[in-house]
């Protein structure tokens, strides 16, 4: 690059080397004018004469300065460098980092305890919560459980409390037949809460549905029962209890010739 400091020294160097003759001349040609001699005898000296002399002399001392500074040679300055490119370039010189080596190891620490189990929980005093370790040390766990509350007042006396509401007796119930199971009916002062007694009523054979605590019915030879309010299908779940299994069928029967005089006849294997 470029040094801008010693290049402009060095450009005022040439200019001052080169501007010195002509400096030199302007200087003799003050000294010459100054020099010329008054008017003689007292009188004026004539004005063209004078300019005469003068413009013959300026115009020797111009023509040298003309020639002087003509002389004046500015050197080129060279081209300035593309400092993008350089800028590019050195950019491109850079190392692409690298993954640094990894670190030494560190010793292995020792082993860690092994863990504690539970073995055992009891409340103490203040109910405190204490677990009781496999390893036979004991941890309170803090309080869980509140304390004794403190004794309710007493209620005020001479006060009676409200009368409780009368029991129910047998002349209040009725039993009666609502569809196909009995049911225990209670009445009284217009209200009515039946009570259906559990018992067992066959519902023929098993359909897409809904059925109750006793329905049963037969489904894959089989008599079920319901346990519970259900409408899932027998055999599937835990809502039927087998009642009935299906039986082993009979072997089949063969022909007997008849006896004479007799009746036709089947005899089993």
């Amino acid at each position: 690059m470029i040094d801008a400091q010693a290049f402009g020294a060095e450009l005022a160097g040439i200019v001052k080397a080169a501007t010195a003759p002509i400096l030199s001349r302007l200087e003799a040609l003050e000294k010459r004018l100054d020099a010329m001699p008054d008017p003689v005898n007292g009188k004026d000296a004539d004005p063209e004469h004078v300019a005469g002399i003068v413009m013959g002399q300026m115009k020797v001392e111009l023509d040298a300065l003309r020639n002087a500074v003509d002389a004046i040679q500015i050197p080129e300055l060279p081209d300035l460098p593309d400092f993008t490119a350089l800028i590019d370039a050195a950019v491109k010189e850079i190392p692409a980092p690298k993954d640094g080596e990894p670190g030494p190891r560190g010793e292995t620490g020792p082993a860690g305890r092994d863990g504690l189990d539970v073995k055992d929980l009891f409340r103490a005093d203040g109910g405190h919560l204490i677990a009781v370790m496999s390893d036979g040390t004991t941890k309170d766990l803090g309080q869980y459980v509140g304390k004794d509350g403190t004794d309710g007042r007493d209620g005020n006396p001479g006060r009676d409390g409200t009368d409780g509401t009368d029991g129910k007796s047998f002349e209040e119930f009725t039993v009666i037949v609502d569809g196909e199971r009995p049911v225990l009916r209670f009445q009284r002062d217009g209200v009515t809460k039946d009570v259906p007694i559990p018992g067992i009523v066959y519902r023929g054979v098993w359909g897409d549905g809904g059925h109750v605590a006793g329905d049963a019915v037969s489904f894959g030879g089989n008599v079920w029962i319901a346990k519970r309010a259900t409408a899932e299908k027998p055999a599937e779940g835990g809502d039927w209890q087998l009642a009935v299994r299906k039986g082993r069928d009979g072997k089949d029967g063969e022909m007997k010739a008849p006896k004479p005089n007799g009746p036709v006849g089947l005899r089993g294997r």
